[in-house]
């Protein structure tokens, strides 16, 4: 994300933050065509937020952002007033806007976005990207609790308001309903999208200290080359003590299941 972006974007709740980015795309002048294109696939809380901020932090690609979100499609209508959505007006506009004149353009995607754009027959891998990545997250439990909260909340992001207070505890249907949309995301990706992806990486790792060398590769794969001390992000960790009490609660629960189950 962009630095004044993050300043500004205190306090705004999720909706109202997207509306004032998009809002600041279309005073924005256009940047020159790009000519190479990036698509980052993800998971819900799988850090692609993160990465994506990195990868965009030097200044070398456009500025990386869930920009095929339904809700930012949805922000691009109204400021626009527009009834519809024409898809290949909004990409062009998207691809002007946020290039920042470093000829490539790139993309965050969810992978329950990918498929629900093409049940309405849009299929972006059309749109031959160059560079194509693929994030995950080890810890799938861990990151079940952090979709629970953050689908409760709506706060998808620590420098955002959530819209709604978080309850002390979720209910335990909450957490596996999030771990299903997790695990049928991961299960589409291996059966459709593996053979698409250049790399394929783990949350665990690239937010490691060591972690350079995860954001290194592909940018060389493009092309690109930067002093990679110049990589750096704002954005922090929304874990904390109640997730962690909320993982450690969830898998009591679970053992104490199974052992309900055994014989």
């Amino acid at each position: 994300m962009d630095n004044d972006n993050k300043t500004g974007g205190k306090g705004l709740s999720t909706d109202e933050f997207i509306h004032q980015l998009m809002t600041k795309l279309k005073t924005r002048p256009d940047s020159t065509p790009p000519y190479r294109s990036l698509l980052i696939f993800s998971t819900p809380r799988s850090g692609s937020t993160y990465y994506s901020d990195v990868l965009s932090s030097a200044g070398q690609i456009g500025e990386c952002r869930e920009w095929f979100n339904f809700r930012y499609m949805k922000a691009y209508c109204n400021i626009f007033q527009l009834q519809d959505l024409n898809f290949d007006k909004y990409l062009e506009f998207i691809r002007a806007k946020t290039s920042n004149n470093t000829g490539t353009f790139a993309v965050n995607m969810h992978i329950d976005q990918y498929r629900q754009l093409k049940q309405q027959g849009i299929d972006v891998l059309g749109l031959s990207f160059d560079l194509v990545i693929y994030l995950e997250r080890a810890e799938k439990i861990a990151q079940a609790v952090s979709l629970a909260k953050a689908s409760l909340s709506d706060q998808w992001s620590d420098f955002l308001r959530p819209a709604r207070e978080l309850p002390e505890s979720i209910p335990h249907s909450l957490i596996t309903g999030s771990l299903a949309k997790i695990q049928e995301s991961q299960e589409f990706f291996e059966n459709n999208l593996r053979p698409h992806c250049d790399f394929h990486f783990i949350y665990e790792d690239f937010t490691s200290q060591d972690n350079l060398k995860y954001f290194e590769r592909p940018l060389e794969k493009l092309g690109l080359n930067m002093p990679l001390e110049n990589l750096h992000t704002q954005l922090s960790k929304q874990a904390d003590q109640h997730s962690e009490k909320l993982i450690e609660e969830y898998k009591q629960a679970l053992f104490n299941s199974y052992q309900e189950s055994r014989p």
